[in-house]
C-alpha cells in the first residue's frame, strides 16, 4: 500500500468531513481511504456514519478483504456489497475523528473505480445528510520491473545471470535468452535449454516475487582444435515477463571474455 503522495486527492469541507483516496493505483494495490470528522455543531451528535457505495467495482475489488487502520478507530466499518459504511457513535461538539480504510483490488481489475459518498449525521431531534462529491480512481495495469546482470566470479569460464525482481508485483513468469559467438560452446546451462545450432541458452524463470533475486549459470568451453583466440561478448535479454515490465531498459546485460585454444580454460 502506498502512502499519501502528490497524486491524493482529498474531496469534502475541511472542519467537517473530508475524505482522501489516490488519484491512480496499480491493479492488485491496496487502496487507502483515509478521512477526518468534526461534530462542528453545539450538540451531542448520537451517530454519523459514512456510505461509500459503488456499481462500478464490481469484481474489481475484494470486499471480504476490508482493513482498518489502526483498528481501535471509534469507527467501525461494515463491509457490503457495493462497497463500506463507516459508523461512530456519540461524539461531543467541536469533537473530531479520524480513520483510515483500505480495500483490495483485484490483479485483474481494469476500469475505473467509482464511488459516491454521502455523510448522515443523526442527532436526538433531527438527521443532516451531505452528499460528498464523488471519486474516480483510475486503475493501471499491475508490473514488474525485473533486472538481469551477468558476472563472472574468479575471472573463470562459468557466467552467472542474476535476475532481480525490484517489483512493485511479483512476476508470474519470464525468460532468460542467451547468446554467444561461434568458436565457443555451452557444456553446462543450468536447468535451461541449449540450442547448439542458434547459440542460445533459454531458461524459463517461473513464479519470481517481488524483491527476490534468482540466478542460471552455464560453463563456456573451446571445442577441440579450434585454434581461434580472442575477445567474444556474452549477451543476456529478458522477454516474455508477466505482469509487463515498465522499465525495459535493465532487461539486457553483456560480458566480455577472452578465448585462447582449446587447451587453456575461458576467462571472462
Amino acid at each position: 500500500m502506498a502512502s499519501a503522495t502528490l497524486d491524493d486527492t482529498t474531496i469534502g469541507t475541511p472542519g467537517h468531513i473530508t475524505l482522501t483516496y489516490p488519484q491512480t493505483i496499480q491493479a492488485g494495490d491496496l487502496v487507502e481511504l483515509s478521512g477526518s470528522y468534526t461534530n462542528n455543531t453545539t450538540r451531542i451528535l448520537e451517530s454519523v456514519s459514512l456510505s461509500i457505495r459503488s456499481t462500478s467495482t464490481a469484481g474489481q475489488i475484494d470486499y471480504a478483504h476490508v482493513t482498518q487502520l489502526p483498528p481501535f478507530d471509534p469507527f467501525t466499518i461494515t463491509a457490503l456489497s457495493d462497497g463500506i459504511v463507516a459508523t461512530a457513535n456519540y461524539i461531543a461538539p467541536g469533537a473530531s475523528e479520524n480513520f483510515s480504510i483500505t480495500l483490495l483490488t483485484r490483479n485483474s481489475a481494469t476500469r475505473p473505480l467509482i464511488f459516491t459518498e454521502f455523510l448522515s449525521e443523526n442527532f436526538f431531534d433531527r438527521s443532516n445528510i451531505t452528499l460528498l462529491p464523488g471519486i474516480v480512481i483510475k486503475v493501471t495495469p499491475p508490473s514488474a520491473d525485473l533486472g538481469v546482470t551477468l558476472t563472472s566470479l574468479g575471472n573463470n569460464d562459468t557466467i552467472t545471470a542474476t535476475v532481480t525482481n525490484y517489483g512493485p508485483r511479483d512476476a508470474s513468469s519470464a525468460r532468460l535468452r542467451l547468446t554467444y559467438p561461434a568458436g565457443v560452446e555451452v557444456s553446462r546451462g543450468d536447468n535451461c535449454t541449449i540450442n547448439a545450432t542458434f547459440r542460445t541458452v533459454v531458461c524459463d524463470l517461473g513464479y519470481l516475487p517481488s524483491g527476490v533475486s534468482l540466478t542460471r549459470s552455464i560453463r563456456l568451453i573451446v571445442p577441440p582444435l579450434n585454434l581461434t583466440a580472442g575477445d567474444f561478448t556474452v549477451n543476456a535479454t529478458l522477454t516474455d515477463s508477466t505482469p509487463k515490465d515498465p522499465t525495459p531498459d535493465n532487461n539486457t546485460s553483456q560480458l566480455t571474455c577472452h578465448a585462447l585454444t582449446f587447451v587453456f580454460p575461458i576467462r571472462c
